[in-house]
């Protein structure tokens, strides 16, 4: 009885503790970047880029970035998924500009991949999407200049803070009760 006492308290904590960490994958940073947990990469916010044509904002990529490849985009893609519910979150965090809609350059700069507040899945220039498109009504090419078009900027060699996952916040919750039940319990044998 007394040990439920103890796991109890313990066990809450470790849930409370882990809870905000639940399915989050993009964890924001304060240095212009943010981190997607599931692959480690790092990426630079849009806003940066915002309205700059491909040329300008590439050249503004600091050491170690480059613009997102397509299957590099893709755990971006999977990591944050276009879901109407979590857009604004996910927005923020990728430092879209204000709208209900984040998009941006990869690959060479003639390919752009966009999700919005309505959408169920990402959309790319490159490929057919839910909506049958292949690219907007526009020519859209690497010395266009667009607000809200930003580039995807990644850079998958930086080590990146780790965010612990809900399970191992668990597991130390879970081992600091029962030390402290092992300690009790050789204290009342004394």
């Amino acid at each position: 009885m007394q040990a439920l006492r103890i796991l109890i308290p313990a066990a809450a904590t470790a849930m409370a503790l882990a809870s905000p960490l639940a399915g989050a994958a993009l964890v924001t940073h304060d240095d212009g970047s943010f981190g997607d947990t599931a692959t480690g990469y790092l990426w630079r916010t849009l806003s940066q880029y915002d309205g700059l044509d491909y040329g300008a904002a590439t050249a503004l990529l600091p050491a170690g970035w480059h613009v997102a490849s397509a299957a590099e985009l893709a755990t971006l893609t999977a990591a944050a998924p276009a879901d109407p519910a979590g857009f604004a979150r996910d927005a923020a965090v990728m430092g879209a500009a204000a709208g209900d809609i984040v998009w941006g350059w990869y690959g060479d700069g003639s390919q752009y991949a966009w999700k919005s507040d309505f959408d169920t899945a990402w959309n790319t220039s490159a490929a057919a999407n839910p909506y049958g498109w292949t690219g907007w009504n526009y020519a859209v090419s690497p010395g266009d200049a667009m607000a809200g078009l930003s580039v995807f900027a990644v850079n998958t060699d930086a080590a990146q803070a780790e965010v612990p996952e809900p399970a191992s916040l668990a597991l130390v919750g879970s081992g600091l009760a029962a030390l402290l039940l092992g300690r009790r319990r050789s204290g009342k044998r004394a």
